[in-house]
Formats: C-alpha cells, structure tokens, sequence
C-alpha cells in the first residue's frame, strides 16, 4: 500500500514539516528493504522528488536494481 511500482521502480510519499523543508533535516523513510535515512536539502519544496539509487526492484538477470523515488 505505501509503494507503487513502476517497471522497476518504486514510489513513495513522505510528509514532512514546513521547517524541516525550509530548513532540511534527516528522515527515515521505508524502502522494500527497511529503513534508510533520507537527507532533505533545505529549502524542499512541495512535489520535489528524491531519488534513492538501489532501492528499488532487484532485475532478474544481474546484480542491478530499480530506483526509489520519494515524493516529498
């Protein structure tokens, strides 16, 4: 539910506060995989993507997997 795949690919949400976005702060976020800290850069603004390379579907053939997209 709190994932959509897309190919190979994952996306989520996360809210955060208007001083964690103005100011930047380090959240954990859910990925397939658990918990990892995201950094948010100060000044985020609504609907910025961040994107967590390795963090996504692993490929059938090879050691390669898909992206983490978080929608702030």
């Amino acid at each position: 539910r709190r994932f959509r795949r897309e190919g190979f690919d994952i996306v989520s949400e996360q809210e955060i506060s208007f001083a964690q976005a103005a100011l930047g702060d380090t959240v954990n976020v859910e990925t397939i995989d658990g918990e990892v800290n995201l950094r948010i850069p100060s000044g985020t603004q609504p609907d910025t993507i961040i994107r967590l390379r390795q963090k996504g579907v692993p490929h059938l053939q090879g050691s390669s997997r898909g992206v983490h997209y978080v929608r702030i």
